[in-house]
């Protein structure tokens, strides 16, 4: 009888902490999505002329990737794991493409935290922009999640002008379409050859 009622609380307390569990998850979604503001960013408009931060803190516009075609990895969050897959991915299985056009990750992290990463990583064909510590490209695309400090997760390809041809809003937990964004940069490169 006494390893029934322990049986049975055991049981008793796992459900009861499974529905803690899914109330704190949906609790946590749905602040995200009351977070969420109206994203700015469309295909077939200009990359945002905004000041993020790159090497060594310097001041960079984001309009001086014009003239390249430029892959933006926007990631909420560097020394995550996604977020350091998706900057390995592009990296190190790009096809060959950095050779070709820009591919910059750009994030909250800040710029020296940034390069620190980089290092560890032994990444060194990615430029990395900061929008730390005033969120400049956060709030002028919507892609800050303003609480929380960091970015929505998405892949962005700009062509020569700067103007973006591929926007992909990815949900925080995944990874993006890595084939897709590749093929699109590769099809703007064809394009001007």
């Amino acid at each position: 009888m006494k390893q029934q009622f322990t049986t049975s609380a055991r049981q008793t307390l796992f459900m009861a902490f499974l529905c803690l569990l899914t109330l704190w998850m949906m609790t946590i979604s749905a602040s995200l999505s009351a977070m969420e503001k109206p994203i700015s960013i469309t295909k077939g408009q200009p990359v945002p002329s905004v000041n993020v931060l790159g090497k060594d803190g310097k001041a960079v516009n984001l309009e001086t990737l014009k003239g390249r075609v430029t892959l933006i990895s926007i990631v909420p969050q560097l020394n995550t794991p996604v977020c350091d897959e998706q900057t390995h991915q592009f990296s190190e299985r790009n096809g060959g493409l950095d050779q070709l056009m820009t591919f910059v990750t750009l994030s909250t992290n800040t710029y020296e935290d940034q390069q620190t990463f980089a290092t560890e990583a032994n990444i060194h064909n990615m430029t990395f922009l900061s929008d730390a510590p005033d969120y400049h490209f956060g709030t002028s695309s919507g892609l800050l999640f303003e609480q929380l400090g960091i970015l929505h997760r998405a892949v962005l390809v700009l062509d020569y002008q700067g103007i973006i041809r591929y926007v992909e809003m990815v949900p925080m937990g995944q990874l993006p379409d890595f084939d897709h964004a590749l093929q699109v940069s590769r099809s703007l490169l064809a394009n001007v050859s």
